[in-house]
Formats: C-alpha cells, structure tokens, sequence
C-alpha cells in the first residue's frame, strides 16, 4: 500500500509539473513532450484500472483536470469527458471499468514509437 501511495504521489508530481509547463508556454493541444508525458501517465493510470479492473478514485477527477493535454482534438476531449463521466458512475462494474477504460484508451494519441505500449488502447 505504501509503495502504490509513493508511485501515484509520483505520478501527480509528474503530472502536476507537466501541466505547469504547458500551461506556461500556452502550448494546450499541442503535441509537446509534456503533452506525451502527461497522454503516458494518464494512460498508465487507465492501464492499471484496465488490467485490475479496479478504478481509484482519483482517476476521474485527474482526467477532468487533464483533458486539454490529453487530445489535439475536440472531439475526443468531448468524448473524453463523456466516458470519464461513465467511468466514475460505473466504478463498482468490473466489465464496464474494462470496457470504459478501453474506449478511453483509444481516445488518447501516442507518437508511433509508443505504440503497443498499453493493451488497453487496441
């Protein structure tokens, strides 16, 4: 439990700065590494809920605040938001915590290098 706390308190850290840059350089939407960095670790995230099928709390909220970083298109940030709405609803539903996270997974664009990365995306 305590590893898994120091691993998510990393993670936000990362996300939490990643976000600080962007923000900075007005760059939102734009494919930059802090846009890849935070599209990794978000996916991560929806990886690990994919695999376990168990959703933490925080994920939805995370996505919330992320969105912008998470897609250049509008209408996968559309999208986005929709399943993540569907997410926090169905947190208790292992099927659909897997199908959702799937869905959402897809939704978020990787340079080809980091293709079949996350299983979840396919």
């Amino acid at each position: 439990m305590e590893l898994q706390l120091c691993i998510h308190t990393t993670n936000t850290a990362l996300v939490a700065l990643a976000v600080g840059i962007s923000g900075c350089s007005g760059n939102i939407g734009t494919p930059t590494g802090e846009n890849i960095q935070v599209r990794l670790d978000v996916l991560s995230d929806l990886q690990e809920a994919w695999d376990e099928q168990v959703l933490r709390p925080d994920i939805p909220e995370q996505i919330k605040e992320l969105v912008d970083f998470l897609s250049d298109s509008d209408a996968d940030k559309e999208k986005l938001l929709s399943l993540n709405d569907e997410l926090a609803q169905s947190k208790k539903d292992k099927e659909e915590i897997k199908r959702i996270t799937g869905e959402m997974a897809k939704l978020i664009q990787l340079p080809e290098k980091y293709k079949d990365t996350f299983p979840a995306q396919k």
